[in-house]
This record gives C-alpha cells, structure tokens and sequence, in this order.
C-alpha cells in the first residue's frame, strides 16, 4: 500500500502480506487511521488468528504512517473476502 499527499508526493509505502495469495480490495482513510480490506488464503500479520480456511476476509487497520495496528480475521472454511 502507497500513500500519497494532495500534492502528488508519496507519503510512505508498506507491504504486508502472508505466504499465499492476498488481495487488497479497498483502502480509507479515517482521520489519522488508513482501513484496508483484503483477502488471503494465508494469515495475514497481526490477525487475530489464524486463516480459518480457504479464503478469508480480513479488515486491516494502520496508522497514519503505516504502521500496522491489527488485522480482524473474517472467515469461514469456505471462500470469503471483505469488498
């Protein structure tokens, strides 16, 4: 994930991911906290647990400078992502 200012500089870059396949869907910024939604078929960092199996739909959440603070797991043994 990339993060820019209005002016077009690049803020910071981060990169988190698991040993399989991730996909990042959606990112918002609230204030002084950056929320992205993803899916992966591996646990992601800070989750809290492991992948429940098949794809699974996570909500990340980072500060403002990128540092990740948590990863809610949301996932059944079936396939499922947060769009």
């Amino acid at each position: 994930m990339t993060v820019f200012v209005a002016e077009g500089d690049q803020l910071f870059a981060t990169q988190i991911g698991s040993a399989g396949t991730d996909k990042l869907f959606e990112v918002r910024v609230d204030g002084d906290t950056i929320y992205a939604t993803a899916a992966s078929d591996g646990a992601l960092p800070g989750s809290d647990r492991p992948g429940a199996g098949g794809q699974d739909g996570y909500l990340m959440r980072f500060g403002a400078d990128g540092t990740p603070i948590d990863a809610l797991l949301v996932g059944t043994t079936e396939a499922d992502d947060l769009t």
